[in-house]
C-alpha cells in the first residue's frame, strides 16, 4: 500500500489514501505565493487539520510504500493498518 507523509515544521500528517497528493501540493505552493494561509490537510483516519503555511514554512512529502517498509512482513502491522485507525 503507497501512503503519503506530509511534514510541516517537523510535525508529521500522514495523508488519507482518498486525498489528491498533488492537489495538496498546489495548495501549499498557493499559500506560499499568496504571502501564507491555512490548508486543509485530510488525515488518515478521517481527520482533517487545518496547518498554516507561510514563506518560511518547511514542507515535505514523502511517499511510502508500506508493504515494503516492514522488516518482519508481519500484516499486523497496526501502524499500517487504516481500518484500525477510523473511528
Amino acid at each position: 500500500m503507497i501512503m503519503h507523509k506530509m511534514t510541516v515544521d517537523g510535525n508529521e500528517y500522514y495523508l488519507d489514501p482518498e486525498q489528491n497528493v498533488d492537489e495538496t501540493k498546489n495548495s501549499v505552493v498557493a499559500a506560499v505565493k499568496s504571502g501564507g494561509g491555512l490548508v486543509d490537510i485530510p488525515l488518515a483516519g478521517h481527520a482533517t487539520v487545518s496547518v498554516l503555511i507561510s514563506q518560511s514554512s518547511p514542507v515535505r512529502f514523502e511517499t511510502v510504500d508500506a508493504d515494503e517498509s516492514s522488516e518482519s512482513g508481519s500484516s499486523g502491522d497496526d501502524l499500517w493498518d487504516w481500518e484500525y485507525l477510523q473511528p
